[in-house]
């Protein structure tokens, strides 16, 4: 089933039972995108059940966003989660090329047969969707969400509380407007300003508001972690489960690590490993040019994103992936020799 957004604009004059779902783990583009894309909704329509519905919890410094107290995070309430979906009448997913992102929500969400509305900027959509807003050259998803919102209504529905959290989707994905920017990213930046967004009280919320253990967390990590190989290209960082307990890591702790390294003069690609607590190593992988840093986890690792962001998963030990990713990356001649 196929729909147009003239369709889409007629379906939604009646009550729907409405779930949004980001991918797992939610970055600040995941959640801000869920989020400001309800808050367009409830401000447009008051006859919808708007639930979002998330397959992990997300890092603690996002937890300010307008509405955070509604989202459903599905470890802490899963048949909420699993009835909200089984019952959906629409769907919206976002920030999310296959539903295997969705974690233990994906056979929920396979199963549905309602329309599903995908809204994402990663390569290699696998989620077939009624209809579907999907590029690459845009900044982040929550770009995508503004202009899918003034494309479906025809009255302005952007308000501070929605500009917020489409702020936060941008801001967070763009790495403060260093990667992923295009005319259109700043266009719509200072259209979300006109909508209320006041610029400086949302850049402290989401960037000035560390603890004093996160910073010291931080120090440790570049001190201690941060590991240059001797070809002066590639860095990386391991954190063990050791390494967190001993300052008290709490989620979104390592949020942005990744890209100090890669702040460095001639360094190309970064990873990140960090232990997890079902035994998978978390990955997070950054880079410079054109080495594709999507393509290098896809076929070396589990997961995928952008070409030059992208992140998954290891089932092997910490060490071991250490050396799996040594091993690989010492494959690539564009990345040996030093500077």
């Amino acid at each position: 089933m196929s729909l147009s957004i003239e369709q889409l604009g007629v379906l939604l004059q009646v009550p729907q039972q409405i779930v949004i779902l980001p991918h797992t783990k939610p970055d600040g583009d995941a959640i801000g995108s869920a989020l400001g894309l309800y808050h367009c909704l409830h401000s447009h329509y008051q006859h919808h059940d708007i639930q979002i519905i998330t397959p992990t919890d997300y890092p603690d410094f996002l937890h300010f966003l307008p509405a955070d107290e509604k989202v459903i995070i599905y470890p802490r309430n899963e048949n909420t989660a699993k009835n909200c979906i089984e019952k959906a009448t629409l769907v919206f997913i976002l920030d999310c090329n296959d539903t295997a992102r969705l974690d233990d929500l994906q056979p929920f969400v396979d199963a549905i047969y309602c329309p599903i509305v995908l809204i994402d900027h990663h390569l290699d959509p696998q989620i077939v969707a009624a209809y579907q807003v999907w590029t690459t050259a845009v900044s982040s998803t929550a770009e995508l969400v503004y202009r899918f919102c003034h494309q479906l209504f025809t009255q302005p529905i952007i308000n501070a509380d929605a500009a917020l959290c489409l702020y936060t989707g941008i801001a967070t994905d763009t790495g403060r407007f260093k990667y992923n920017t295009f005319p259109s990213t700043f266009e719509v930046v200072a259209r979300l300003i006109e909508c209320g967004l006041h610029l400086e009280q949302a850049n402290n919320l989401i960037f000035d508001n560390n603890t004093e253990k996160r910073l010291r967390f931080l120090g440790f990590i570049l001190s201690e972690k941060m590991i240059i190989l001797p070809n002066k290209k590639v860095a990386y960082i391991a954190v063990s489960q050791e390494d967190m307990d001993l300052y008290q890591y709490e989620s979104g702790d390592l949020e942005g690590v990744v890209n100090y390294p890669l702040s460095i003069a001639g360094i190309q690609v970064v990873g990140l490993f960090k232990e997890q607590s079902n035994d998978d190593v978390g990955l997070s992988f950054r880079s410079k040019g054109d080495f594709s840093v999507n393509l290098y986890v896809r076929e070396h690792f589990i997961g995928g994103g952008h070409k030059n962001a992208a992140g998954g998963r290891s089932s092997m030990s910490l060490d071991d992936t250490i050396h799996h990713f040594l091993d690989t990356i010492a494959n690539y001649p564009e990345l040996q020799g030093s500077n």
